[in-house]
């Protein structure tokens, strides 16, 4: 993979290998590493082989020796992979305790960020940090301390339940905490 004069784009990939018999398709010889020969943003054309997010998930995790980790749901598979990895260089020990949580979902906040550069871009907003978008840095900018999020979060719950609320809500509980 590594050799210029190999595989081209797509025609190897590094896989994890693991057992066939694994009753969950999805972790049985699972993708770690790909050729790509589009320029990197800052690599340029320096590298051929990329590595894949499970394989990057846990080698940084071991690097940084995460110990707990608080992951959406929707990656409960990519976690099962990942121990799969730390299982393979004995590391299964030292697997970081994982929570799943829940999505929030807004009735009437639209928080796509496609459709909220499209708008900047059209002039609807002056930039992300527009007081009138619900973004992190437009939240900042009203006063929203951190502290605010991470009481909202206690009081609605980290669970696995996605979570259904209106921006009314959502700025009902912020400013309750706004004042502490």
């Amino acid at each position: 993979m590594l050799d210029k004069k190999g595989f081209e784009e797509g025609g190897a990939v590094l896989r994890f290998k693991s057992s066939m018999k694994n009753s969950n398709p999805a972790y049985r010889d699972f993708p770690l590493a790909r050729i790509s020969l589009t320029p990197h943003p800052k690599q340029g054309k320096k590298y051929r082989v990329w590595p894949l997010m499970n394989l990057v998930v846990a080698v940084d995790d071991i690097e940084f020796s995460m110990t707990h980790v608080i992951r959406g749901k929707d990656h409960k598979d990519n976690a099962e992979r990942q121990k799969m990895i730390y299982k393979a260089l004995n590391l299964e020990k030292k697997f970081p305790w994982t929570a799943f949580i829940g999505r929030i979902k807004f009735t009437d906040l639209d928080l796509s960020k496609r459709k909220i550069k499209e708008a900047i871009e059209k002039g609807e907003y002056s930039g992300y940090d527009d007081e009138k978008l619900p973004t992190l840095i437009s939240l900042k900018k009203r006063g929203y301390k951190p502290i605010v999020f991470e009481r909202f979060a206690e009081e609605r719950g980290l669970t696995e339940v996605d979570k259904v609320i209106s921006s009314k809500d959502f700025f009902q509980t912020l400013n309750k905490f706004k004042k502490e």
